[in-house]
């Protein structure tokens, strides 16, 4: 095979690996509300049992969220269960979609949030649904997030199921309120 050939294959191959899906696969995202297990082990757990790649942790609720293939949430499930680590799971919204290079209409939507802080949130969201438009808001209450309509949609359950969500608003283009601090830079960039 000539060398121009195995550069790109190599690079489709190494992103079909990193990512764990094919192209459109559909993720479920189940909250797990723990019990008699930290939120960092339950992590530990699952990455190393399951290899749950799409994991967050809410540590002001005892509770890992997992956006992964139905499969792995079943797995993760059992195995939360068989630990006697589970209080309950829940199922925030529908199944998602990911696509690659999709042209979906995108929006911005301000979610102002109460009981966790916007920075943690942020980090949920890029964890969980890849969005990387995520801002906090020079207030420290809201967090102002653009990316499609389904993802929006899916944060806003999420938010809803964890009990976090005060308000969810679309931002008129000219509000003066959306001032913006300085973005978190997140924990794989660094």
């Amino acid at each position: 095979m000539p060398s121009s050939r195995i550069v790109p294959l190599v690079l489709l191959l190494l992103a079909t690996v990193t990512s764990g899906l094919s192209a459109g696969e559909s993720r479920s995202t189940r909250v797990f509300y723990l019990k008699d297990m930290g939120t960092r082990e339950a992590i530990t757990l699952l990455r190393s049992e399951v290899q749950v790649r799409q994991i967050a942790e809410i540590r002001e609720l005892h509770a890992v969220v997992v956006t992964e293939t139905e499969e792995r949430i079943t797995r993760s499930e059992t195995l939360l269960r068989e630990r006697d680590g589970l209080e309950r799971a829940v199922a925030p919204h529908d199944p998602l979609r990911f696509e690659r290079g999709s042209e979906e209409q995108t929006e911005t939507r301000v979610f102002r949030l109460a009981g966790i802080d916007p920075r943690s949130a942020q980090t949920v969201l890029r964890s969980l649904y890849q969005i990387r438009e995520l801002t906090v808001l020079a207030d420290g209450t809201r967090l102002s997030v653009r990316t499609t309509i389904p993802k929006l949609e899916a944060s806003e359950a999420l938010f809803r199921e964890l009990g976090v969500l005060e308000v969810a608003d679309r931002p008129s283009p000219i509000d003066p309120a959306l001032q913006f601090v300085e973005p978190v830079e997140h924990e794989d960039q660094l």
